[in-house]
């Protein structure tokens, strides 16, 4: 059987979302910056917003990149332990919905 991307949790292993079952649509794309933030995007609202985030330049050893929470008016980003900038790491960011 052929299989498309498949996203599963990683707590349980069970498949959240499929290519095969599931229409995505990207809205862009951001880079976090070192300060904590946000962006709205009303379009989110039209399905179930998803995100990948990847290393922005260098990740170096030690380096703490944002938790990132997306909603369906927005994504949020910001550094729980509020460690100096030097310790935090900027990501890039592409997020969209799937239906």
């Amino acid at each position: 059987m052929a299989v498309g991307l498949r996203i599963r949790d990683p707590a349980t292993g069970a498949v959240l979302i499929t290519l095969d079952t599931h229409l995505t649509k990207v809205l862009g794309t951001f880079s976090t910056g070192m300060v904590d933030g946000s962006i709205i995007d009303g379009n989110l609202a039209n399905g179930t917003p998803f995100f990948a985030a990847g290393p922005s330049g260098d990740a170096s050893s030690g380096s703490i990149p944002p938790t990132i929470v997306a909603t369906s008016s927005g994504i949020s980003w910001s550094w729980p332990t509020n460690p100096a900038v030097g310790f935090r790491r900027a990501v890039d960011v592409t997020y969209g919905f799937w239906t």
